[in-house]
């Protein structure tokens, strides 16, 4: 009897698991197809196959499922990052990094509020700046530009108001890649968001005069 109640409870715990991943992928695919603004738990309730109390009985609002899913988020990021060679990668290393980046965000459904705010810290939710947070650690680790932007100086205010503008860019160009805005081409987002990480990323570690190379040959296919 007493080998039971254990079993029990892991049991249990696993429904308890189950059910709440459940409902977070239920709300990725309504924030991805309604947005985070208008989506409701009750949209959510019947994406999951469930009612609107079982959500309030694992999440107090759609904020805090919107922080559940940018935690996890920003786990697989991370990851992607770290692949990001370092101290100061070639322009095509960087392509081919963020094309890593747009083909991550579009597998995982990630949120349109996800990227499109990844670098603001006014007007929103705090999981978007826990995000930004932890999106900006990851990057210090592997480029000193990026590391001036978390370490105390004079100039950090500067270094970080800089990094968190290219984190901004990036998830903006990851969040249109697949859409064509008359004459502007997916393609041409990512290059432009590569360029402005590659001078970013230059301006860290070059001498001062010193033009980063032009090359966006790898987002050709978004053209």
């Amino acid at each position: 009897m007493a080998q039971a109640k254990p079993a029990i409870e892991s049991l249990r715990d696993a429904r308890l698991s189950f059910t709440r991943a459940k409902i977070c992928a239920a709300a990725r695919e309504v924030f991805h197809t309604h947005g985070y603004a208008t989506a409701t738990l009750e949209q959510i309730a019947q994406a999951a196959g469930t009612r609107r109390s079982t959500v309030y009985n694992y999440f107090r609002d759609k904020e805090e499922i919107l922080a559940t899913i940018a935690e996890d988020f920003g786990d697989g990021l991370v990851r992607v990052v770290a692949r990001l060679p370092g101290p100061v990668p070639s322009r095509t290393a960087i392509d081919r990094w963020m094309l890593e980046v747009v083909s991550f965000a579009t597998a995982e459904r990630i949120p349109a509020e996800l990227m499109m705010h990844l670098g603001a810290t006014v007007d929103v939710p705090e999981a978007l700046n826990a995000l930004g947070g932890k999106i900006t650690q990851a990057l210090a680790r592997q480029l000193p530009a990026f590391r001036q932007a978390i370490e105390p100086g004079p100039m950090q205010g500067l270094a970080l108001a800089r990094a968190l503008s290219v984190q901004q860019v990036i998830g903006w160009a990851c969040l249109h890649h697949p859409q064509r805005n008359g004459p502007v081409t997916p393609g041409d987002l990512l290059a432009v968001a590569a360029e402005i990480f590659e001078r970013f990323v230059n301006a860290g570690a070059a001498p001062e005069g010193s033009s980063p190379k032009r090359n966006s040959r790898e987002f050709k296919k978004w053209n």
